[in-house]
């Protein structure tokens, strides 16, 4: 049986829209972090202390195609 909007408890709303916002925030906070590790690991990986151009032609397409899938994953988590 559906309830009428008339019998709705405020405080049950209350509660529910808190845990909304709760979760909305966690899940923005968790999206900045991983665009922080992110952008980190890749600025170490480009300047860190084994130059970009010492690695092999391999490694270099493995990193790139690494950055790009992760890059994406973190957009659609966030989308």
């Amino acid at each position: 049986m559906a309830t009428e909007p008339s019998e709705l408890d405020p405080d049950t709303l209350r509660a529910f829209i808190n845990y909304q916002g709760t979760y909305h925030n966690h899940k923005e906070q968790l999206g900045y972090l991983a665009a922080a590790l992110y952008v980190s690991g890749a600025l170490v990986l480009f300047f860190g202390p084994n130059r970009w151009s010492s690695y092999p032609a391999w490694a270099k397409a493995l990193f790139v195609g690494l950055l790009a899938v992760t890059g994406l994953a973190g957009m659609f988590y966030v989308f």
